[in-house]
């Protein structure tokens, strides 16, 4: 039978060994005549056992043992190719060895894995996979340690492919000292098809540090259908990090995950039903809708939320109604969910949302209004602007903000609503109005300040100096003469953050106002106008009212123009009030970089010298 074989062999050679033949006579040029005669003689019984396993059918399928192939002698040459001076012939040795298969060729393999050639260490760590003996483990777990990333990982593989003989010599190596020994343990955990493998992972990744437990967190993913069940019953675990982990590990598994989280939506355990519904939100697949629809029901509120959650990602419309219901859940936290999940399933949830707005039970209203603004339809424009009439300020809050979201589409609608009879869709228009920033609400607005409701006035007032557009100024300018003084002081405070000199002359009257609290705002006011205010602040340096000398005084030194120093030194000369030409000395000193007291004659000296 030998025989015949060979005489095959080398029949075939003849047929398909001329490519094979110019390939190894260039793979082998540039070395001496007998390190050509060993790469050549490795190469050839390579060659040979290739064409005898491509050619299976002609061998009238005779199986054939690879070492009877090479024959003892041959196979002895090629064990001592593994010890030759010259590298490559050592790594087509591995390489061969890797392919005829033999127990006496273990141990030369395993001296292999120290040779000093990193390619010849990882082609014996590549080798060894075929053998799947026990007396390879500790050497390769050994090799976990190697300097070559290349060899690590051939040997990482090699145990993986190894399976059960190794199992517990990895478990003890996920304890080493070594971060590469540990990495290449779970690497070789991770390429076995064995639920024993998944558990020492499991073990792994709740004693590993944050940045170990990565890692093995992807090991355990790659896994697949094996580790599913495993990381179901994690799921229940006490320790947050593990249920977290072991969610993300099954999401990552993906679709081979499915059937088990749906029924993990039915498990006694109530974590394992929340991060079973969470995770098949992740995976998306329509199989999970129905079963997270009947888990809405749940008694325990985090699995409703898990399940609401859940629902919004995966954007079906037969969840619409069941989310809509979410709504008036007596959990604050899954009635926010619901709505948000509403928002994500898009224009399919328009319609139910808008008749929500009907309910009786103000959750839902406003759950439907904070769904509707996400989903900026403008379908919702008219039914969100009734809502502004809602007898619940939170619902009318939410549907002004809500049509700020819709934006553009909103604003001519919202300018309609400033004629509204009913005073609570003035004001929240106008608020919706001035919050969204546009240009073209100033002239609305504007007008809104005629309002005959004193908050519509404020509101419309907040909204123009927010937008600080300059055609706002004369018409505000107006509002000073306002028959509440509440609207006056506001319309002071505002003129001062335009900055605009047109209101110098009025602010300056307003300091003679009735009201104390409008003449100090407008003494605030005009400092914030800066420069031009300050010939106007020093006439008041002589008024009778102690208060509004001094905040004078003190506004005249904040704004450090160098035009208030003569003013305030001849304060200094007329003022009886020792706090006020104390303060009167620290504005001088502000402004000047000086500190001279309150002596008016040492400053007019220093002003005569400078």
């Amino acid at each position: 039978m030998k025989g015949k074989i060979l005489i095959i062999c080398f029949a075939l050679l003849t047929v398909y060994g001329c490519s094979s033949e110019q390939s190894s006579t260039e793979k082998i040029s540039g070395y001496g005549i007998d390190n050509q005669k060993k790469v050549r003689k490795v190469i050839e019984q390579e060659q040979r056992m290739a064409v005898l396993k491509e050619n299976e059918p002609i061998m009238d399928n005779v199986i054939l043992d690879d070492s009877d192939v090479l024959g003892k002698r041959d196979f002895e040459e090629l064990i001592d190719s593994l010890k030759e001076p010259n590298p490559i012939v050592r790594i087509e040795a591995a390489v061969t060895l890797g392919k005829v298969i033999d127990e006496s060729a273990v141990e030369p393999l395993i001296a292999a894995l120290s040779d000093e050639n990193l390619e010849v260490r990882r082609e014996a760590a590549r080798a060894l996979k075929m053998y799947k003996d026990s007396r390879t483990v500790e050497p390769l777990i050994a090799a976990l340690k190697d300097e070559a990333f290349e060899v690590q990982l051939a040997a990482a593989n090699t145990l993986g492919a190894i399976g059960g003989l190794s199992l517990e010599y990895l478990r003890a190596a996920l304890k080493d000292e070594s971060l590469h020994v540990r990495k290449g343990a779970v690497r070789a955990l991770s390429k076995m098809n064995d639920s024993k493998a998944v558990d020492v992972l499991m073990v792994a990744l709740k004693e590993g540090d944050t940045e170990e437990r990565k890692y093995v967190l992807d090991a355990i993913s790659k896994m697949g259908a094996t580790a599913v069940e495993t990381l179901i019953a994690s799921l229940s675990s006490e320790d947050l990090d593990i249920r977290t982990q072991s969610a993300e590990a099954l999401a990552e598994i993906g679709l081979p995950a499915v059937d088990s989280l749906i029924e993990g939506l039915k498990n006694a355990d109530k974590y394992t039903r929340y991060w079973s519904a969470m995770t098949l939100g992740r995976i998306s697949d329509i199989r999970a809708v129905e079963p997270l629809i009947a888990t809405l029901n749940d008694n325990d509120a985090v699995v409703r939320r898990g399940a609401v959650s859940a629902l919004g990602k995966l954007k079906d419309e037969t969840a619409v109604e069941p989310l809509v219901a979410s709504l008036k859940d007596k959990n604050s936290e899954v009635r926010w969910r619901a709505a948000f999940a509403l928002s994500e399933t898009g224009e399919a949830s328009v319609e139910p949302l808008i008749l929500a707005l009907e309910d009786t039970n103000w959750y839902i209203r406003l759950g439907a209004i904070d769904a509707l603004g996400k989903i900026k339809d403008s379908r919702a424009i008219e039914p969100l602007i009734n809502a502004l009439n809602d007898r619940v300020r939170v619902v009318r809050k939410g549907a002004s903000e809500a049509l700020v979201r819709l934006g553009e589409p909103a604003i001519e609608p919202l300018v309609g609503a400033l004629s509204s009879e009913n005073k609570r869709v003035r004001y929240w228009s106008a608020k919706a109005l001035g919050e969204t920033g546009k240009k073209q609400v100033v002239e609305p607005l504007i007008t809104a300040l005629n309002d005959q409701d004193i908050d519509i006035k404020m509101v419309a007032l907040n909204a123009l100096e927010a937008l600080n557009d300059s055609r706002a100024v004369e018409p505000l300018i107006a509002s000073l003469e306002d028959k509440e003084a509440i609207v006056r002081e506001r319309v002071v405070i505002a003129l001062g953050n335009f900055a605009d000199s047109r209101a110098v002359q009025p602010l300056i009257e307003k300091l003679k106002d009735e009201n104390e609290a409008i003449r100090l705002a407008a003494i605030v006011s005009l400092v914030q106008i800066g420069e031009p205010a300050v010939g106007l602040l020093a006439t008041l340096l002589s008024d009778e009212n102690f208060e509004v000398r001094e905040r004078a005084v003190r506004l005249l030194g904040e704004i450090k123009d160098e035009s208030a120093i003569e003013p305030l030194i001849g304060l200094l000369r007329t003022e009886e009030d020792e706090l006020i030409k104390a303060v009167t000395a620290a504005s001088l000193a502000g402004i000047t970089g000086e500190y001279l007291g309150s002596n008016a004659e040492e400053w007019e000296s220093w002003k005569l010298e400078n």
